[in-house]
């Protein structure tokens, strides 16, 4: 008895250190609480640090980002080793023509040092959406090729994309709403070579235009499109087009520069993509004219325009200086 018990306590015995193994092994394999992944508490010191960091790369990014705010009430923290936590969550900012942008983060928090080393800001392609998931109707410029990277919609003319986030010679793909068609123009006030969009073109590469050259756009979402104009004659047909029926203002001389187009009075211009105290050139279409103002609701020195001018400075009304305008249009 003694012989035939021995080998089964030498079987259980190696059962059990077997078994204490493999849980062993399941525990080290087995993440902790601290290592898996929950809410982050927004008061914490690196929420907070997080917080800051966010602010402060997407006002270096994105010089023109008003309201920074870094959502760290439904952002996610993780430890995966004793030095770094991870947090991840989404943001927004609001943009100059007031609609909002969101945009999506990656903070690495350095537990002893209490600092945050690494950023990483991924922006939505426009108001409302992250990572191309947006429901803004336009046209949506990309920065990288395949719809990626910075992208910023845009559903109106923009002669001058240099304020903008997306900014000017970086696009390199486009998307395109149903009922939309765009230009994309290599120089400013839609001048030079261009491409016309009607659907998405993942590279611009191929393309007339190009990539990483795109200054100006223009964006038609009436499903209407445009008659054939050639590169050449585009300025020509400057007066025929109803984009820019009426009175023109520029900010540079020469009709360069951030403009406007207004076919009735305007009594503020402050609160217009033009400004006031801002025009430096007009151009007038065929059969309109115009009042233009040094003050509020149409009154002080004025100049009346009936043509182009290239320059107000010789103007009574004088370069940058105008606030308000009155506009007749026969047409």
């Amino acid at each position: 008895m003694k012989n035939n018990s021995f080998p089964c306590r030498h079987t259980v015995a190696s059962m059990l250190r077997l078994t204490v193994s493999v849980l062993l092994v399941l525990a080290v394999a087995q993440p902790s609480a601290a290592q898996r992944k929950h809410k982050v508490d927004p008061g914490s010191a690196s929420s907070n640090a997080c917080r800051q960091s966010v602010k402060k790369k997407v006002s270096l990014d994105y010089p023109n980002a008003q309201a920074v705010h870094a959502n760290l009430e439904t952002a996610v923290e993780w430890q995966e080793n004793e030095v770094e936590t991870f947090i991840t969550g989404r943001g927004r900012f609001q943009r100059r023509s007031g609609t909002w942008r969101e945009f999506e983060f990656r903070c690495i928090y350095y537990l002893r040092t209490g600092t945050v080393s690494v950023t990483d800001v991924e922006m939505g392609s426009g108001e409302g959406g992250l990572s191309g998931d947006s429901r803004e109707i336009g046209v949506t410029l990309y920065r990288d090729p395949g719809f990626r990277g910075t992208g910023e919609t845009f559903n109106e003319d923009r002669s001058d994309l240099r304020p903008f986030l997306i900014g000017d010679d970086q696009a390199t793909s486009v998307k395109v709403s149903r009922g939309c068609t765009a230009r994309l123009y290599q120089d400013l006030n839609f001048r030079g070579a261009y491409t016309e969009v009607t659907a998405d073109i993942p590279d611009l590469r191929g393309s007339r235009v190009g990539d990483d050259s795109v200054t100006s756009i223009r964006v038609r979402c009436d499903g209407r499109g445009w008659g054939d104009v050639t590169e050449d004659s585009a300025e020509d047909q400057f007066d025929d087009d109803p984009w820019n029926y009426g009175v023109t203002l520029f900010r540079d001389a020469d009709f360069r520069g951030t403009s406007q187009t207004f076919d009735s009075d305007e009594r503020d211009l402050r609160g217009s993509l033009i400004g006031d105290d801002q025009t430096t050139s007009v151009r007038i279409s065929s059969g309109c004219r115009a009042r233009l103002y040094q003050d509020l609701d149409f009154r002080g020195s004025y100049t009346e325009v009936t043509a182009n001018i290239a320059n107000l400075r010789s103007a009574r009304v004088g370069d940058d200086s105008i606030t308000s305008l009155q506009v007749r249009c026969e047409r």
